[in-house]
């Protein structure tokens, strides 16, 4: 296992598996992918103007690069390559989509900690994730 591609969203479950990626990279000497997908909520993209609509964006890209950058610094501070992505779109679209890409070995994703029937009607980027790849996938919750 030589690359880990670690999809972060900045909660609590994704801070748990980033601690866990952290140490098996290293107990692995792997490479760890940190991806962070973004979207614009489909309410904003319908009523609001487009300078409103620039200015969300920028804020989320920003946002979105400022967590992916932090964690690679944490990587870097025990000794673990590591490279950031930050995407527009879906989430789980997105971390399939770039695992495939960069021929990860793993895939590391936090539980939101939905129950069964939330999960079921909300639906989830873990469950998208391991219904759409090939690669092995670990949830944290």
């Amino acid at each position: 296992m030589k690359k880990i591609l670690f999809a972060a969203d900045g909660s609590e479950n994704s801070e748990k598996a980033f601690l866990y990626v952290k140490d098996l990279a290293k107990a692995l000497v792997a490479k760890v992918i940190v991806l962070n997908s973004y979207e614009l909520p489909s309410y904003y993209q319908r009523y609001e103007t487009e300078s409103i609509l620039s200015d969300l964006e920028s804020h989320l890209v920003k946002t979105s690069v400022d967590l992916s950058e932090n964690l690679i610094k944490r990587l870097a501070d025990e000794n673990i390559e590591g490279i950031s992505i930050t995407s527009y779109g879906d989430a789980g679209v997105k971390i399939v989509e770039e695992a495939a890409k960069h021929n990860a070995d793993l895939i590391v994703v936090g539980s939101r900690g939905l129950g069964g029937i939330k999960s079921f009607l909300l639906g989830s980027v873990s469950n998208y994730v391991l219904h759409h790849t090939d690669i092995p996938v670990l949830v944290i919750k």
